[in-house]
């Protein structure tokens, strides 16, 4: 069964809470006929997938279900002829079982002290030991439920500007500890393990570096590091830090990457477009059509309202810490593919050399998808070793 909730009418804005519409589409086909600017949001059930294409011009819309697993989707329609659609998926299944949290653990959010909203996703069992999981450039909270690992619950955190998270004006990479202390506290974890992904990476360094005792283990998977490693301005990662100290060049070019992203084409367009970037054969292997619709949602969500996250990341990843490396305490392993060409592996070298507690992990053939894809059961394995 698939249930379907009216949202409201009216421009963008997050989406924070729903009252259900008195309709559930039990049959293969439906009709609903939505207003212009109005909005739905679609939970299908573990086996189905909703699709919204456009009906006829007299503002009915039929719903076709297809093979995809657990989805999330939400629907701006702009007037009763055309929709646009933005797409907001609960993550889908992969070679494992999917997350056994319910689409409503993906839509949380806590008011920090001054009033600013820090959103968060939760997957696995409340019984389970906790890991905050921060996100990749842009990205989203949703990324923690990318992977189903039995035995923890992943706690996905958007920050400030993602999601639904509201914005931080002049956040600086030290600010994010106290925002992750105060959801630790609200949710009742005294201590937790922590994983930081690909632009996670500094963040994950910042908690274990800030947060002292608290912090029981870090994973830091293909991760960003200090403007001064090694790598940090070749290529990808380069243009990322140049951008970042460009105010307009950034406002203008991230403005751009949310439209494609947004687009409905873009799915598509994604498939066609990795292919022609080299990659370790492992990644290619790894960014299978779930994989690439579960990281699309994400960006989606990471950008539903605005481009400030992924702007003030493109910045705060081109200023200098306000801690160095040696003064981390807490236990850190570091996960870097040798063949992952997005970020260099002399990053994750330069963590394992530079942070006294950590042990590097770097297998030969594996990029900066397949590394987590084919390492996660390691990875949670040994963040519960603590």
């Amino acid at each position: 069964m698939a249930l379907i909730y009216f949202l409201g009418r009216g421009g963008e804005r997050p989406i924070r809470a729903w009252a259900p519409l008195r309709h559930n589409a039990q049959a293969r086909r439906d009709r609903l006929r939505i207003g212009r600017g109005g909005y739905l949001l679609v939970s299908a059930s573990a086996e189905e997938r909703c699709s919204i294409n456009q009906g006829q011009a007299s503002g009915h819309y039929r719903l076709n279900w297809r093979q995809r697993g657990l989805g999330l989707d939400a629907y701006t329609f702009l007037r009763p002829s055309t929709i646009a659609v933005m797409t907001a998926n609960v993550p889908l299944r992969l070679s494992r079982n999917k997350p056994d949290g319910s689409f409503a653990r993906t839509m949380q959010s806590v008011t920090l002290k001054g009033g600013r909203r820090l959103g968060f996703a939760q997957f696995g069992s409340n019984s389970a030991p906790p890991v905050f999981y921060f996100h990749g450039w842009p990205g989203s909270r949703l990324e923690a439920g990318f992977f189903d690992v039995p035995g923890v619950q992943m706690i996905g955190v958007d920050r400030p500007g993602y999601g639904l998270s509201d914005p931080h004006p002049k956040r600086t990479l030290g600010d994010w500890p106290s925002d992750v202390a105060a959801l630790a506290d609200h949710l009742g974890f005294g201590r937790f393990a922590i994983v930081g992904m690909s632009g996670g990476g500094p963040y994950a360094a910042a908690c274990a570096h800030a947060l002292g005792d608290r912090v029981t283990r870090v994973a830091i998977i293909a991760g960003l590091g200090p403007p001064e490693a090694p790598g940090m301005a070749d290529s990808r990662v380069g243009f990322l830090l140049n951008i970042g100290q460009r105010p307009m060049t950034s406002a203008v070019l991230l403005t751009v990457m949310r439209t494609l992203i947004r687009n409905a084409q873009a799915e598509r367009r994604l498939a066609q477009f990795q292919h022609r970037i080299p990659r370790a054969s492992k990644d290619v292997a790894a960014m299978t059509p779930d994989f690439l619709h579960m990281l699309l949602s994400s960006f989606r969500e990471g950008l539903r309202v605005s481009t400030r996250g992924a702007s003030s990341d493109a910045r705060i990843y081109g200023e200098p810490w306000p801690f160095a490396l040696h003064e981390i305490r807490a236990p850190v392993r570091v996960w870097h593919g040798q063949a992952d060409t997005q970020v260099p592996v002399s990053i994750g070298r330069h963590y394992a050399a530079y942070i006294p507690t950590a042990k590097g992990v770097f297998p030969e053939d594996e990029g900066h998808v397949s590394i987590v894809a084919n390492y996660i059961e390691a990875i949670i394995a040994d963040l519960r070793t603590a």
